[in-house]
């Protein structure tokens, strides 16, 4: 279930920051990909 939402968040994450015209929705989306990120190379 980790991986489902983890890839979820991380896909709706990326699309923001392609698509994202304003700055806030960019930091925060870069925050949440780093956030997995780093969740999953600490080795859950």
């Amino acid at each position: 279930m980790q991986v489902v939402i983890s890839l979820v968040v991380l896909g709706v994450a990326l699309y923001v920051i392609v698509k994202a015209v304003d700055d806030g929705s960019k930091k925060w989306a870069i925050g949440a990909a780093g956030t997995i990120v780093g969740f999953w190379l600490r080795g859950v």
